[in-house]
C-alpha cells in the first residue's frame, strides 16, 4: 500500500496513534521479535503440564499412518488433513512425547501474534498493532489451545494471513504476489479446517459489498477465489457430505443456550469484567463509524469493516445455525479472537483519538487487566495418568475393562500401553487380547460380560452424550454385587464392579 493511502486510512478513521515513521528494523524486526519471543516463552513454561487428552490423541494417532492412509481415513470425518500431514513428518523427526507434539502449537500461536502486528502496523496504527497483539499473548483461551496438539493455534494463524494478503490485494490489485500469496494461504486454510470456507465466504461477501466500485479489486478477488474452488472441490465435496451427515444424524454438540452467545466472548477475555468492558467497546466503535460513515472517504474504513464483519457475521451466524447444526463450540470460534482483539485496540484508539492521556490510559489498564488475570497453566481437567495408572493397579488377569464413549479410547491407550498406540493397524486386536474394549452400545456390554464372570473396571469420559440415562453402569451395578467408585473428577468416573 502506497504511504498516502496509509494516510488516508489513518485520517478517515482518527487512527493517527504513533507516528507512521520510525525505525524500520524497530517496526520490521525487534517489535515482532520481542512479540514471538515473548509468546514462545509464555507459553512453553508449562507446555507439559497437562496430559495428552481430548483430541490430541487423535491427531498425534492419525499422524503416525501414511500420508495416503491420513487423507483417506480423514475423508471419512470431519477433519481436513493438513494439520494431521505436518504433524506426521514432525512425529518422524521427534516422537510422540506431549511436549514435542504440542510444540508446533506454540509456534503457530507465536507467529499469529506477529500477524497480528503486522496486519494492524499496515492497514491500522502501530499502537493498534501492538495491543492487539499483546491483548492476545495475554489471553488464557489463546494459551490453553497453544497447549494442544491440535489444528486450532494453526487455523488462527493461516486465517490471519489469508486476511492479511486479502486487504493487500484490495489495496493494490496489481501486486501480483498478493493474489499469489492469497491464494496459496486460502488453500492451506481450508485444508486445515473447514471452516476456513467460511473466512473465504466473508471475502467475497465483503469485496461485492463494499469493493463493488472498484472493479479492478473485485475481479482479482473474484478469480482468485474460482481458482481456489476448482484445488479445494474434494474438500467441498466431503465437506459438504459431512454436513448433510450431521444434519440429519445429528452430532456430539448439543445446541447452544442463550447465555453461550456472552460465554464465548467471556473465554477471550479471561474475566467477565474485562468482557464487559471489550463488549463495551466493540459496541461504542459500531455505532461511532455507523454515525459517521457518510462522511468517511470512501476506502477509509476498509481494513476496520473488515474486522467488524470477520467477528460479528461468524459469532452470530454459527450461533444461530446451531440450533439446528451444532458447532457453536470455543474451539471452532478460536480464529475470531484475532478480529476480536484487534477491534478492542480500534475502539479505544478511534474514541479517544483526541485526547492522548485517556487512550494510553486505556490501552494500559486493558494489557495490565489481561497480565493480571492470564492464566499461564490452564488446566485441560483431564488426570488420565492417574486414571491409567488405577486401571493399571486394579486390573488383574481376565478383567474386563470398559470404555465409553468409545472415541476416547484413544487418549486412554497413550497411557495404557505405548506399544498398543503405535500399532494403528492393529491397536483394536491387542486392546481384545488384554480384554480392553471401548462401546457406548450396551447390548455388546452384555455379552461381553455374559462371557466373563471376572471384575470390571468402567471407564467413562463424558459419556452423557452418548448414555445419558447411564443404561451402562446401572446394568452392571445390578449385575454386580460389588461397587467401587475408584476416581472422580468431572467429566472422568472410573468404577470398578465384582462378585
Amino acid at each position: 500500500m502506497s504511504s498516502m493511502k496509509v494516510r488516508r486510512y489513518r485520517k478517515s478513521l482518527h487512527l493517527q496513534g504513533m507516528k507512521p515513521g520510525g525505525s524500520p528494523l524497530v517496526q520490521t524486526l525487534l517489535i515482532p521479535f520481542f512479540l514471538f519471543a515473548g509468546n514462545a516463552v509464555l507459553k512453553l513454561i508449562f507446555l507439559s503440564s497437562n496430559d495428552l487428552a481430548l483430541d490430541e490423541p487423535f491427531s498425534v494417532f492419525y499422524s503416525q499412518m501414511d500420508m495416503l492412509t491420513i487423507i483417506n481415513e480423514l475423508a471419512k470425518g470431519n477433519n481436513p488433513p493438513l494439520y494431521e500431514l505436518f504433524l506426521h513428518g514432525w512425529v518422524k523427526l521427534g516422537g510422540t512425547d506431549p511436549f514435542w507434539v504440542r510444540l508446533p502449537s506454540v509456534i503457530f500461536s507465536s507467529m499469529t501474534a506477529v500477524m497480528i502486528y503486522n496486519l494492524g502496523r499496515r492497514f491500522i496504527n502501530r499502537e493498534v498493532a501492538i495491543v492487539g497483539s499483546l491483548i492476545f499473548t495475554f489471553s488464557t483461551f489463546i494459551i490453553y489451545f497453544s497447549h494442544e496438539a491440535r489444528v486450532y493455534s494453526l487455523f488462527a494463524l493461516l486465517a490471519t494471513i489469508s486476511v492479511y494478503y486479502f486487504l493487500r490485494l484490495t489495496t493494490d490489485p496489481k501486486e501480483k504476489n498478493n493474489w499469489t500469496y492469497l491464494l496459496i494461504f486460502n488453500m492451506l486454510l481450508v485444508y486445515a479446517h473447514y471452516f476456513g470456507i467460511i473466512i473465504i465466504g466473508l471475502e467475497i461477501i465483503y469485496a461485492f459489498v463494499f469493493l463493488w466500485k472498484e472493479k479492478e479489486a473485485l475481479r482479482t478477488v473474484t478469480t482468485n477465489v474460482l481458482f481456489l474452488l476448482v484445488i479445494f472441490l474434494p474438500g467441498i465435496i466431503i465437506g459438504f457430505r459431512q454436513a448433510r451427515k450431521i444434519a440429519f444424524e445429528g452430532s456430539w454438540l448439543s445446541k447452544p443456550t442463550i447465555p453461550a452467545f456472552y460465554d464465548n466472548v467471556h473465554k477471550f477475555s479471561n474475566k467477565p469484567v474485562i468482557a464487559a468492558f471489550f463488549i463495551i467497546l466493540i459496541l461504542t466503535l459500531v455505532v461511532r463509524i455507523c454515525i459517521g460513515y457518510k462522511a468517511e472517504k470512501p476506502d477509509g474504513l476498509k481494513a476496520v469493516k473488515f474486522l467488524l464483519v470477520w467477528f460479528f457475521v461468524p459469532y452470530i451466524s454459527i450461533f444461530i445455525v446451531s440450533f439446528w447444526i451444532p458447532m457453536f463450540l470455543d474451539r471452532y470460534l478460536m480464529f475470531l479472537t484475532v478480529p476480536f482483539y484487534l477491534l478492542v485496540a480500534v475502539s479505544v484508539s478511534v474514541l479517544a483519538h483526541k485526547i492522548p492521556w485517556l487512550r494510553y490510559s486505556l490501552f494500559s489498564l486493558i494489557i495490565a487487566g489481561m497480565i493480571y488475570t492470564v492464566k499461564p497453566n490452564p488446566s485441560n481437567n483431564r488426570e488420565v495418568i492417574k486414571v491409567t495408572n488405577l486401571v493399571k493397579e486394579n486390573k488383574s488377569t481376565g478383567t474386563l475393562v470398559l470404555i465409553t464413549p468409545y472415541w476416547c479410547d484413544l487418549g486412554f491407550l497413550y497411557y495404557y500401553n505405548q506399544d498398543m498406540f503405535h500399532d494403528y493397524l492393529g491397536y483394536q486386536n491387542l486392546m481384545s487380547k488384554d480384554s480392553v474394549f471401548a462401546t457406548n452400545d450396551l447390548n455388546w456390554v452384555k455379552q461381553l460380560t455374559a462371557k466373563s464372570e471376572s471384575n470390571v473396571i468402567y471407564y467413562q469420559n463424558g459419556s452423557g452424550g452418548v448414555d445419558p440415562d447411564d443404561n451402562i453402569k446401572n446394568y452392571l451395578s445390578s449385575k454386580y454385587s460389588h461397587t467401587q467408585e475408584l476416581y472422580r473428577k468431572d467429566p472422568i468416573v472410573l468404577t470398578k464392579f465384582s462378585d
